[in-house]
């Protein structure tokens, strides 16, 4: 998910910011991009919060399968919408995905560990220089993974035993004792 106001200056939602980012992953061979924006961004008489900028970016992600509506409704005028963050960790966790936000999402990891270490481990920060998207070379800071093994999805322990067993390659690199 992206927050797409961070391309928009706060100003209001942009779409476009959402285009660049899913280009910027695109671009580098990433196929599995799921984006999530809630359904009431989509009617041009609403504009709950920000004002959207280029509505027909989000229609033309959603029929290239990259973009996902979360439930909403309007009732007598008042916009009631599925907490769409949920719908993000959810789908995170269940793909072993990372998360391109600026949202913490501290009401969330207060209360679920698994959430916590979802975030703590895999939300990818960025910003916007103009019509850049930039996420930082050390997601995870100056000690951790480089921004390519950061994207780079980890061999569950299941394939190195698998890869161990039949190529004879060890998990352990240079520390094999085999």
């Amino acid at each position: 998910m992206l927050q797409s106001s961070n391309h928009g200056k706060q100003k209001n939602f942009s779409c476009r910011g959402i285009e660049l980012c899913a280009d910027w992953f695109k671009t580098r061979g990433h196929q599995n991009i799921a984006i999530f924006v809630p359904s009431w961004r989509k009617s041009p008489n609403v504009d709950f919060d920000l004002p959207v900028k280029d509505r027909e970016i989000l229609l033309k992600l959603e029929q290239d399968g990259l973009l996902y509506f979360t439930p909403s409704r309007n009732v007598s005028g008042r916009i009631l919408a599925s907490y769409d963050d949920r719908y993000i960790l959810n789908h995170a966790l269940k793909n072993d995905a990372i998360i391109v936000s600026n949202d913490l999402y501290r009401d969330l990891v207060v209360d679920n560990n698994e959430y916590k270490k979802l975030v703590d481990e895999r939300l990818l920060m960025y910003l916007f220089v103009d019509d850049e998207f930039m996420p930082p070379d050390d997601p995870m800071g100056p000690h951790g993974p480089s921004l390519n093994k950061f994207l780079s999805k980890p061999l569950s322990s299941e394939n190195v035993r698998n890869i161990a067993k039949f190529n004879k390659i060890c998990p352990y690199d240079k520390k094999c004792t085999y």
